[in-house]
């Protein structure tokens, strides 16, 4: 009898066996991981060196106007009036003496301009006189001030002279009525001569009649000294009175000089060389006294940049750092920027209010000075002088520091290396 025997693997997977789809299994070495630990290092001691050789600027965004060195000349109003004529442009260069526009007044009247404007000249004139002669009277009661003031202290120093004068004669008077005394009783005991008891009594009354009259000195220094007191106020009320009266007729002659001026023309001329860079009026357009016309920079004069710091970033800005300038008129991003160099800071902080320029300041800053290294730009295949007034926007840097202390400052989370 024939034994049965069982396979030990299923007919399927031995079928699969003789099927090798893949190919013949191979053993391989692996490939050796020298070159590649070789290059790990490679990389890190190149990140570490660029950790301690790369450095991050430390950069603080502000806000500026480019303005020449000595500044601007602002050009005012002198009177409220229409601009009738305007004469010069934006560029335009400036003369001694030129006319820059033409005010007239709301009540013009052209027939009578010769005799309006010889009418405005008179009132001037009486004008100055007026104050000329306020200006000599405060002087002379000035003079009388200081005279008086100085007799006083005089006086002053001679009553107290007289006063210890007079001690000294009342004190003399008690010893003389004292020895007098003396002397009478020795008389009545005949002691002494009656002539001399009577010579002590005539010293006494005659000492007395000298402090009496040390007395009488006093009191005529003290009335002298009232005297005085009296005339300085006297002469501060007659200034104070004559100011008042000069100050009524100066408000009169004010009055008549503005209403003649509405009747009139003005024309408002350069008070020297420049060119004239902010034309703010039109034709046509009604000022008020005061306003700013125009504003005139002098052609030789260089330009700088003025950085407005606020208190918060002026921290460890010093002379010699460099700035960049990216000008609003010339955008960056076509035109590139303009590097500058720190020349001076401000030791006081200056008002928002007091800054004559469009630039987003809410608080007080502090000015900072940098000299521009070129003043052109080209643009349009032409070389630029770039205008006074023209705003810009900036980066100074104000150091630089390693790339890891600015990422452990980083890390520590310090707002300022963030």
């Amino acid at each position: 009898m024939t034994a049965r025997t069982t396979p030990l693997f299923r007919a399927q997977a031995l079928a699969s066996t003789r099927q090798r789809w893949f190919g013949p299994v191979r053993v391989v070495m692996p490939p050796s991981t020298l070159p590649t630990m070789a290059m790990a290092c490679a990389v890190i001691t190149m990140l570490g060196a660029a950790v301690v050789s790369i450095e991050i600027p430390d950069r603080v965004r502000t806000y500026g106007v480019l303005l020449p060195a000595e500044g601007l000349l602002k050009v005012k109003a002198p009177r409220s009036g229409r601009v009738e004529r305007l004469a010069v442009a934006n560029g335009d260069g400036l003369s001694p003496g030129q006319v820059l526009l033409r005010l007239s007044g709301s009540q013009r009247a052209p027939g009578r301009e010769p005799e309006l404007v010889a009418r405005i000249e008179s009132l001037r004139r009486e004008l100055r006189v007026l104050d000329e002669a306020v200006a000599h009277q405060a002087e002379l009661s000035g003079s009388r001030d200081r005279l008086n003031r100085r007799r006083l202290q005089l006086t002053g120093k001679r009553i107290q002279a007289a006063r210890a004068e007079a001690r000294i004669r009342e004190e003399q008077t008690a010893i003389l009525a004292a020895r007098a005394d003396r002397i009478g009783r020795l008389a009545v005991a005949n002691a002494v001569a009656e002539d001399a008891a009577k010579d002590s009594v005539a010293d006494v009354l005659v000492s007395k009649a000298a402090n009496l009259a040390a007395g009488q000195r006093v009191l005529a220094l003290e009335d002298e000294r009232l005297t005085i007191e009296q005339q300085l106020a006297a002469d501060r009320e007659r200034l104070a009175a004559t100011r008042r009266e000069s100050g009524v007729r100066r408000e009169a002659l004010l009055r008549q000089i503005a209403a003649s001026e509405l009747q009139s023309a003005l024309e408002v001329t350069a008070p020297g060389r420049g060119i004239v860079s902010g034309l703010t009026v039109r034709p046509g357009e009604d000022v008020l006294a005061g306003d700013v016309l125009m504003t005139v920079y002098a052609p030789e004069s260089r330009l700088e940049a003025r950085l407005f710091l606020s208190p918060g970033n002026a921290g460890m800005v010093s002379v010699g750092q460099r700035v960049e300038l990216q000008l609003r008129a010339y955008p960056h991003q076509i035109y590139g920027t303009r590097s500058a160099v720190v020349t001076s800071i401000s030791t006081v902080v200056l008002p928002p209010d007091e800054i004559d320029a469009d630039l987003p300041v809410t608080g007080p800053v502090f000015v900072v000075r940098a000299r521009l290294r070129h003043a052109r730009i080209r643009a349009g295949g032409h070389s630029w002088p770039l205008p006074p007034g023209t705003s810009f926007r900036a980066d100074l840097v104000r150091g630089r520091w390693p790339l890891y202390r600015w990422l452990l400052r980083a890390a520590s989370g310090d707002p300022a290396w963030s």
